[in-house]
């Protein structure tokens, strides 16, 4: 219910996409419902997520890079799946992260 959930609101703001409007990730808190639903999103149902383990700084050892492309998407824009340990999510974070990626 919740995969096909996202899947509408996803639909919905790729309406806005005349506007120049498009979704490129999506946050979510650790909440086990969450991570079921991204894991599903990037094709890695029932998956630990992966660690790595030869990296010393604790936020590189647990960081995840995880997208997938919606099925209309012509172009396959990757959409990252990004993954918050706290509520309070700021539009830092979400820059920092983009920013490693491109």
């Amino acid at each position: 219910m919740l995969y096909e959930f996202f899947w509408k609101c996803l639909k919905a703001f790729s309406a806005c996409g005349f506007y120049g409007f498009r979704v490129s990730i999506v946050l979510c808190d650790g909440a086990s419902s969450n991570l079921t639903l991204l894991k599903m999103l990037c094709g890695l149902p029932r998956a630990m997520l992966p660690v790595t383990e030869d990296v010393e700084e604790l936020i590189e050892r647990y960081k995840v890079n995880m997208s997938f492309t919606k099925p209309e998407d012509q172009i396959g824009n990757p959409i990252f799946a990004m993954i918050c340990s706290s509520p309070e999510v700021t539009i830092k974070n979400v820059i920092n992260y983009l920013t490693r990626i491109f």
